[in-house]
């Protein structure tokens, strides 16, 4: 569990906001705060091990604009998990801000629901993308002929990759990590081993030619995998 976090927020509404989502869940957390990225980077740098774990930042702060706030606090932070909260909800910019090392994209416009959503899968260890901004990568990757079959069927063309092999339980995997779960809480969804769940996603990630889930994510809206129902015990 995420026991050091930093919200890099200039609105003081939105960062205390996003605190109390947080603290809501993990009272014990160590928080800090910045509004600004010459801030929020002397704290990355001045934190002691491990550092900090985790980071929520908007991208336009009064000393850094969009997609250069990221990687500042990418290069300074390379082992921590970083969510971007944002007043945009555009499509390219959120598949940008994964493909720049991103873990969650949680845009401030949607409901509170979905905001604490967003934020307690990050902080759990999973990936947060909405489901309305994946419903356009879906569409996006259709309009342009990137849709294609079903990963699970057989009869693609012969000038086609084939699609994943997967056996049933490793698309149950997929499901729940294509939703945001870490690693333990798909054991517990699935009443499986933990390390069990690391051979299966590592299967998977091979399957989709995938070096994480981030890119397994951008991979499946890519090629129009539509999104799974959640499996059930």
């Amino acid at each position: 569990m995420t026991r050091t976090l930093l919200v890099v927020e200039d609105h003081a509404l939105v960062s205390e906001g996003i605190l109390k989502v947080v603290t809501a869940q993990w009272p014990d957390l160590s928080t800090h705060q910045a509004d600004d990225l010459a801030t929020a980077l002397r704290r990355l740098d001045s934190a002691p091990p491990p550092g900090i774990e985790v980071i929520i930042t908007d991208l336009n702060l009064p000393d850094a604009q969009g997609l250069e706030t990221l990687r500042q606090l990418r290069a300074h932070a390379p082992r921590a998990r970083i969510g971007v909260v944002s007043g945009s909800n555009d499509l390219d910019l959120a598949l940008a801000c994964l493909r720049e090392g991103a873990c969650a994209f949680v845009p401030k416009a949607g409901s509170l629901a979905h905001f604490a959503e967003g934020l307690r899968t990050l902080a759990h260890g999973g990936v947060y993308f909405p489901r309305e901004l994946l419903a356009q990568a879906h569409a996006a990757a259709d309009a342009d002929g990137g849709g294609g079959p079903a990963p699970e069927r057989r009869d693609a063309a012969p000038d086609q990759p084939l699609p994943p092999r997967l056996t049933p339980r490793q698309i149950e995997v997929r499901a729940l990590l294509l939703h945001g779960l870490a690693n333990a809480l798909i054991a517990d969804q699935l009443g499986i081993s933990e390390e069990t769940v690391k051979l299966h996603v590592r299967a998977i990630l091979r399957a989709h030619g995938a070096h994480n889930r981030v890119q397994l994510l951008l991979n499946c809206a890519r090629d129009g995998l539509a999104e799974p129902a959640l499996p059930t015990r």
